[in-house]
């Protein structure tokens, strides 16, 4: 029976969870910084096409010397990228990428927003990005971000004029801004959106221009620069206690998925920008050159400035509950004003800084994480005015006011208030997803809408007016080590679906078995389970009834099938039933310790594929690099599989293996490889088989990542249907054993490849086939088998980890012959 020594985690672990919900506690000086931002009416809108692709140095310097109200638009949420911390890709690294991505504005003080753009992977061209987002619609929905946030700058993180230099996302986001620049005022271009936003013009258009676009720092600082803006952002902000270059880096940092750790800096700092639309600037210091950013701008709104002037000379840092008089007018002052954006905004701010100087502390807590809809929980309210400034709390309220409670209880000063209630879970309430993997478009829009089905609401009146002010919903716990936790409050279906594997393969229509799991999120689970086959006319082929008496349990079901012959694939899903309810959906927790807690539901359902695959040889090292699926593959060709422990391999350790594979990225993230290169090559001198799958050709940890002249490129193939010309047709891996021919380099999905290499030693090195993007020249390094001593040593750059996890045919013939080199041919 195959098998592989790791374990698959797809649920949470509860014990390592970041406090990714705890509310932020600010000093007087802080608060001084957010009272500040009340008199600053500026806006910025900075621009990018992924998450991490955005310059939070520039981000917080707006934010945070500027006080401007500063919004990044990541066009995708980076779904089609690679992952360093996990296996997880596609989707779920999305999500990942998402919430890193707010993590790091809620540390440089911007504001995130995300266009309904899906990340399909690397493009060479922005009109493949065109092609395949919509242009039409992600045009129309960055006007719309431009009409509602109305921004006075906008900055692109790329360059409009350079296609066919960087990622065609890149390009796209850039010439989009450009384009939308001036339509964003024109009253012809979606009218619709007019009956809820107003026309708007920004000032200026900017390029943030990075000397990785000029190859590297060397050649940046020779560069002719005299075309660009040098914007000093190297400030240390006193009341914060930080530089801007520190906060940009803890920022930086929170993009853990794709290693962008960043080291802090102090000092003086220097960002470039090139003035691409607007007038030219005279201080070439201010950016809103011109632009009023004062109360002024605001009809009426110049006693406010004035207020807010005088509240900042006399502020009251001993004790700032005294400055709340002198806010509450100024909320007062605001609210006369006329609709406007900067009047939802402005109290906005101000109710938030009275809540400050009062210390006030407002929260509802769950007593479980997982609360099912249909069903009782329990809650906690925790509310106290750690001031002597007299508040009154009017009500509290939840889940779209399911539990209310008027209270009408004045704040003590330092007095808590808590206690507990049960409620039951409205059944209409919405499950925890990612709602942009369900309606993009709609999670677009919903991104400007403050309501939250999983929230708290508190309306606290302050002197003679009401103030109401909503958190979500939070669960929280203490860990024996961290102390206490915070996490997301979750709702999900009573149970889990999920097929054991992604993909079955039934070799030659063999019978197979299919294992199901469920997995419930509360008591006393009683239904059917039905193993459906999707295409089949009456569906249901199989039910086993299913009984889980405890939450958090997981109940293994399995069932033999065999595969219909008629077809290459066998779709198959699972349906749940109990008495009252039907369930048909995986819950699928994402849980890292550096965000919260997330939900993907998607169908429970796999596919059976049948693959003629013949494979040699029994027994597999897979040393795990970033993290990908082709151990779980391997393990479904019928291979035992062991991960290898990198500090414990030796060349005389290795002798056992029919092969040894490194994962993705292995020689970019493994620091100890820089030793250890030399007992792989040692194992296959002594007649073993290495195979090297793609590494980035920047902070390699050792050069020799090969015995062989190997030097990599940033050379991609991003069409994934591009034709493949064999350069060595006779050659063993394209026969033993499996024939591979062009056909099984059809139906691969993303790509067919990235890092190739383009100079090797050719003497050893033997390129197998060559291929090209477009109308770009060919390239022969995505495959290179080098005879090695006895054995045999290999790279590639196929993206294999994309195909095996999708099941893809030639894809598992071209793995099993790469293992099999080794093998006699019999």
């Amino acid at each position: 029976m195959p098998k592989i020594s790791l374990s698959l985690l797809c649920l949470i672990c509860f014990s390592n969870l970041i406090q990714a919900q705890k509310s932020k506690t600010y000093s007087a000086s802080e608060i001084y910084q957010e009272v500040e931002k009340i008199n600053v009416l500026a806006s910025a809108l900075y621009i990018a096409a992924h998450p991490d692709d955005e310059n939070t140095r520039l981000i917080t310097y707006l934010s945070n010397e500027v006080k401007a109200e500063t919004a990044y638009l990541s066009l995708t949420r980076g779904n089609g990228g690679q992952n360093l911390i996990s296996n997880e890709l596609g989707n779920v690294l999305g999500v990942i990428r998402t919430q890193e991505l707010l993590n790091a504005r809620k540390i440089d003080g911007g504001v995130q927003y995300f266009s309904s753009a899906n990340d399909f992977g690397f493009s060479k061209l922005p009109k493949e990005a065109y092609e395949k987002w919509n242009k039409n619609q992600i045009t129309e929905e960055m006007i719309y971000l431009v009409r509602k946030l109305q921004p006075d700058i906008i900055i692109n993180r790329f360059d409009h004029r350079t296609e066919g230099t960087t990622h065609g996302h890149h390009t796209a986001s850039a010439q989009l801004s450009e384009q939308i620049f001036e339509k964003a005022n024109d009253k012809n271009v979606f009218p619709d959106q007019l009956k809820k936003l107003s026309l708007w013009q920004p000032q200026r258009l900017f390029f943030n221009a990075s000397w990785w676009f000029f190859g590297g720092k060397e050649q940046f600082k020779k560069a002719d620069k005299s075309s660009y803006i040098p914007l000093q952002t190297g400030f240390y902000y006193p009341n914060l206690g930080r530089s801007n270059q520190e906060i940009a880096a803890l920022s930086r940092s929170q993009h853990q998925s794709q290693g962008f750790g960043d080291m802090s800096a102090r000092g003086e700092d220097i960002e470039y920008l090139e003035l691409i639309k607007g007038p030219k600037l005279q201080n070439q210091q201010n950016l809103f050159e011109g632009i009023d950013i004062t109360w002024k701008r605001v009809k009426n709104g110049e006693p406010i400035g004035k207020k807010v002037s005088q509240l900042l000379s006399n502020f009251n840092f001993k004790d700032p509950s005294k400055n709340i008089d002198a806010l509450v007018e100024i909320y007062k002052m605001i609210n006369a004003l006329d609709n406007s954006m900067w009047k939802t905004q402005k109290m906005a701010e101000v109710q938030k800084c009275i809540a400050l100087c009062a210390g006030l502390f407002l929260e509802i807590s769950s007593e479980d994480q997982i609360i099912t809809p249909g069903f009782d929980a329990v809650f906690k309210y925790e509310v106290i005015n750690r001031s002597k400034y007299p508040m009154e709390i009017k009500e509290i309220s939840i889940l779209n006011n399911s539990f209310k409670k008027e209270m009408h209880t004045p704040l003590l000063p330092n007095q808590l208030l808590l206690d507990y209630f049960t409620t039951k879970i409205p059944s209409t309430i919405p499950y925890s997803n990612a709602e942009w993997l369900i309606d993009a478009k709609k999670s677009f829009y919903n991104q400007f809408d403050s309501h939250n089905e999983l929230s708290a609401s508190f309306q606290i009146k302050v002197k003679d007016i009401i103030l109401s002010y909503n958190y979500p919903l939070v669960y929280k716990y203490k860990d024996e080590v961290k102390g206490e936790i915070y996490d997301n409050v979750l709702v999900l279906p009573d149970v889990s679906l999920r097929f054991e594997k992604e993909i079955y393969l039934s070799r030659n229509n063999d019978e197979i078995d299919i294992t199901a799991l469920l997995k419930s999120f509360r008591k006393n689970i009683k239904g059917t389970l039905e193993l459906v086959y999707e295409n089949a006319a009456d569906g249901k082929i199989k039910s086993i009834p299913v009984h889980i008496p405890e939450a958090l349990k997981t109940e293994r079901v399995s069932f033999k099938i065999k595969p219909s012959e008629q077809n290459s694939e066998t779709p198959l899903k699972l349906i749940f039933r109990t008495e009252t309810d039907t369930f048909t959906e995986e819950v699928t927790l994402v849980a890292h310790n550096h965000i919260p807690t997330q939900v993907i539901l998607s169908q429970a359902k796999t596919v059976v594929k049948n693959i003629k695959v013949a494979t040699k040889g029994k027994k597999v090292g897979y040393i795990m690099g970033a993290g990908d699926k082709i151990p779980e593959g391997l393990v479904n060709l019928g291979y035992e599989v062991i991960l290898l422990n990198i500090s414990e391999i030796t060349a005389k350790n290795l002798a056992g293996y029919d092969a040894v594979l490194l994962g993705i990225r292995a020689f970019n993230t493994l620091n100890e490889l820089k030793f250890k290169n030399k007992e792989l090559f040692q194992y296959a001198e002594n007649g073993g088989n290495v195979i090297v799958q793609y590494n980035t050709n920047h902070s390699l940890v050792t050069d020799e990542i090969a015995p062989y002249k190997l030097i990599l490129s940033k050379d991609r193939i991003t069409d994934e249907d591009a034709e493949i010309h064999f350069l060595k047709p006779d050659h063993k891996v394209l026969h033993y054993p499996n024939e591979i021919s062009k056909e099984d380099f059809k139906g691969w999905i993303q790509e067919q490849g990235l890092y190739y290499a383009n100079d090797f030693d050719r003497n050893h090195f033997v390129p197998v086939f060559e291929s090209h993007d477009f109308d770009e020249p060919t390239t022969n390094g995505g495959l290179l088998i080098a005879k090695y001593g006895k054995g045999y040593y290999t790279y590639t750059g196929l993206s294999l980890f994309r195909q095996i996890p999708e099941g893809v045919p030639g894809a598992y013939k071209i793995l099993a012959n790469l293992i099999a080199l080794n093998k006699d041919e019999k």
